[in-house]
């Protein structure tokens, strides 16, 4: 009679299987999407006729990479080609991921205590996220030519720059925690109602340590940890009156 207890679920696969622009089919990125979903739970208690405990809770989940368009095994001769006198770009997708992981977490819990004439409420909200992702060009490079001629032959595609890629490499990234905590209070007095309220803000992300293998363009490197990116914190006051001029 006193707890009710709600949960929420929804887990969907998405496929971005065409990319808008001008690309040629095996340029094409392709973006797939799972496992996927969002997932919520909830708590409710009325302690007593005037005190409410409430809880939630939520996590965001998502997966995703970006392989080549179906069917395609890319070779060491396939590189991501922007022909600038017709803007295609051609050979390679030019945006290549092993796997991306983008998850979210979020608590929260409040108590208010309620009469006809004050009210009161404390609670926090607690958020963290972590994103992992490992990107990549195929053959470790990404051309830019000009067309000087009709034809396609070799000879009319001349390049004017070359992109050379550190990948495969992996990026880390960590939200320790987006925190708030709150505290609010209304006193009502005849037709005078005052009010007040603070809030503590925090938030804190990090990159965590990786050591990363030699590349076809680099040696093996290794980076420490980078705390503080960023570190913030803030206070927030209010306060408020209200009057009732005529009492109704």
């Amino acid at each position: 009679p006193k707890n009710k207890i709600a949960s929420y679920l929804d887990a969907q696969p998405r496929c971005d299987c065409r990319r808008p622009g001008n690309f040629a089919p095996e340029a094409q990125t392709v973006y797939d999407f799972w496992p996927q979903g969002v997932y919520q739970a909830t708590w409710t208690a009325p302690a007593t006729s005037r005190l409410l405990l409430e809880a939630g809770y939520s996590f965001a989940q998502s997966t995703y990479s970006n392989p080549p368009p179906e069917g395609k095994v890319l070779g060491p001769n396939d590189i991501t080609i922007t022909d600038q006198s017709i803007g295609l770009i051609y050979g390679a997708p030019n945006t290549l991921r092993t796997f991306t992981d983008s998850h979210r977490w979020a608590q929260r819990a409040s108590v208010s205590y309620v009469t006809g004439t004050h009210n009161f409420k404390t609670g926090f909200y607690l958020g963290e996220g972590v994103q992992t992702s490992e990107p990549y060009l195929n053959e470790g490079q990404q051309w830019q030519v000009n067309r000087v001629c009709a034809d396609n032959t070799p000879a009319c595609l001349i390049p004017n720059q070359i992109t050379l890629d550190a990948g495969p490499y992996i990026t880390r990234l960590k939200m320790k925690a987006d925190l708030g905590v709150y505290a609010q209070d209304q006193w009502s007095y005849k037709r005078l109602s005052l009010s007040g309220g603070i809030r503590f803000e925090y938030f804190n992300a990090y990159v965590r340590p990786q050591s990363v293998p030699e590349t076809r363009w680099l040696p093996a490197r290794s980076f420490k940890q980078v705390d503080g990116v960023p570190l913030w914190k803030d206070f927030s006051p209010r306060m408020g009156a209200a009057y009732d001029l005529f009492g109704n």
